[in-house]
């Protein structure tokens, strides 16, 4: 699994993106990267969140790894300054679209608001991003398109 976080601290906003194979032992590592950006004093725990799966070739988790990340959750939610927070979760499959969703239902308690998505568009909307600042953010433009041609799942422009 691959992965990185691009921090816009003028749009409140981190990106992530995660590529490759995810599962228990390297979401884990990643987490604790993320603490360790968290911790190094400036809000960036409170910022919205764009993670981006929409790379990731194979999932390796399974509902108890999926409570126990939703629980991590929880506990930073309690550490931070409780400021709103969005996380937009954009996933490849069907499949990963339904585990995100369980994913955000257990988080429901959090104070955060979860929300699963199939296409960066759509999370670009919710997240109030524009045109230019999601293509600042993502790397490239996106289209309206969505899941009903999987061919055209992400298109992009240049």
């Amino acid at each position: 699994m691959g992965y990185r976080f691009d921090i816009h601290h003028d749009l409140r906003l981190v990106y992530k993106k995660v590529w490759g194979s995810y599962g228990d032992a390297q979401s884990r590592v990643a987490h604790i990267e993320w603490d360790e950006i968290c911790r190094q004093g400036d809000e960036v725990g409170d910022y919205n969140e764009f993670q981006d799966l929409t790379e990731v070739t194979e999932y390796g988790v399974s509902l108890d790894q999926i409570k126990g990340l939703a629980e991590r959750y929880d506990i930073e939610w309690q550490t931070l300054t409780h400021q709103p927070k969005q996380i937009a979760y954009v996933v490849p499959t069907p499949l990963s679209y339904g585990t995100g969703r369980v994913y955000g239902s257990l988080m429901g308690h959090t104070g955060i608001d979860f929300k699963v998505f199939d296409s960066l568009f759509d999370a670009a909307v919710w997240l109030e991003l524009s045109p230019a600042e999601t293509e600042r953010v993502v790397g490239r433009r996106c289209s309206e398109v969505t899941r009903d041609d999987p061919d055209d799942f992400l298109v992009t422009h240049r």
